[in-house]
């Protein structure tokens, strides 16, 4: 809950690259909310190499948010 959710995804990105080259899939809920009563929720299931385009957009909306959820 909270920046401590926003750290442990940017935690996932940093670690996965030391993991070496196997396949890893994973699963992440998340669900944020912004000022204004602006949110963003999504749910993500699949391979490392499809995450990686939904991580950009995840962890710069994680730094945004005044309050976050993530399950991983």
């Amino acid at each position: 809950m909270g920046k401590n959710a926003a750290r442990d995804i940017q935690a996932l990105g940093l670690a996965r690259p030391q993991m070496g080259k196997d396949d890893f899939n994973l699963q992440l809920k998340l669900n944020m909310e912004f000022a204004g009563g602006q949110r963003f929720s999504t749910a993500f299931k699949g391979s490392w190499n499809r995450y990686k385009r939904l991580k950009t957009v995840s962890e710069a909306f994680a730094n945004e948010s005044s309050n976050m959820s993530a399950k991983m």
